[in-house]
């Protein structure tokens, strides 16, 4: 009579090489493989132990989590595969504990499925890019909540921004290098509250600058930025001048040499004069029709020719007409 011994596991392992954040791939024999002279691959079972920290070991597309179980089947049926769920982990790893299916003794065998992860360069991402709001030739911090790129393999500092057109009405300056205008930043400057613009105080309500943004590897993202300017009221400037006519004479025009205003925010169509006291020795007319106390003309009417006086004859030195 022989006596059957239950023969030992022949086992073979060896670590499975994936590209971060690769999907589906396959463990094959060549890389998880045991066979047993008394057993069938069927009756041969991986327990998992511990699910990998950096991915998700499926069968037949279904996550297994720790205490779930497959077969040497499986395996070489193709129905045994690991997801990397991204990010530079550099590696992985399953542990797994390894039964026959009879119940003759043998104890089980605790093993570790090691996994390679190849880095694959992941590209920034534009994640923020909102409007600045600044006063009329003032200057404000352009900060994260504004513009952010992130990357998760590139620390802020190797995030350049590079301006492709820059701002028309201002510039953008380092808070390190006050009033000099730059052209390249990076995302620790803006984490950091170095990067400002400056409006350059014209009568604008709007400015913007285009740029690209790389991490150094592959191809670099683009975005435009938008600059709201508010704007501050000016005050007007109003320069009068005596008028000289001759005594008696009529359609004297009065024109920008004798009063004229001026205003950055207006157009002279909307710097209104408004008579408060009508001349005592003649008349003001504009386009020939007298103006009464309370009635009123426009420095485009002044720019136009259509504001006049009329001298009533009279032996008077001077007239003072109050606007």
């Amino acid at each position: 009579n022989v006596n059957a011994v239950n023969d030992p596991f022949d086992f073979t392992s060896n670590p499975l090489d994936v590209n971060e954040g690769s999907s589906n791939n396959l463990i094959t024999p060549s890389i998880l493989g045991v066979s047993d002279a008394d057993d069938a691959a069927s009756q041969l079972t991986y327990t998992v132990m511990f699910e990998p920290s950096a991915g998700t070991l499926r069968l037949s597309g279904a996550a297994l989590t720790a205490g779930q179980t497959f077969t040497q089947q499986d395996v070489i049926d193709g129905n045994l595969t690991y997801d990397h769920g991204g990010g530079d982990t550099g590696g992985d790893s399953v542990a797994l504990q390894l039964a026959d299916g009879l119940e003759d003794g043998v104890t089980a065998v605790d093993l570790e499925l090691t996994i390679n992860v190849n880095p694959v360069n992941d590209e920034q991402v534009l994640q923020l890019n909102s409007p600045l709001t600044v006063e009329e030739g003032a200057g404000a911090v352009i900060d994260n909540s504004l513009l952010l790129t992130t990357d998760n393999d590139s620390a802020p500092a190797s995030l350049v921004y590079t301006l492709t057109n820059a701002p028309a009405n201002g510039q953008l300056e380092l808070t390190t290098n006050p009033g000099v205008p730059v052209s390249q930043f990076t995302q620790d400057d803006i984490d950091n509250n170095r990067l400002i613009y400056v409006h350059d105080g014209s009568e604008t309500t709007s400015d913007s600058f285009e740029f690209s943004v790389d991490d150094g590897v592959g191809s670099n993202s683009t975005g435009t930025f938008s600059i709201n300017i508010d704007p501050l009221k000016d005050p007007f400037v109003l320069s009068a001048s005596p008028l000289t006519v001759d005594e008696g004479s009529l359609a004297n025009t009065i024109d920008t040499s004798v009063i004229n205003a001026s205003d950055p925010d207006e157009t002279p169509d909307h710097l209104v004069y408004t008579m408060v006291a009508e001349p005592l020795y003649g008349t003001l007319r504009l386009s020939g029709t007298s103006l009464a106390v309370g009635q009123t003309f426009t420095q485009q009417d002044v720019l136009d020719g259509r504001l006049s006086y009329d001298h009533d004859g009279s032996e008077s030195g001077s007239v003072i007409i109050s606007l």
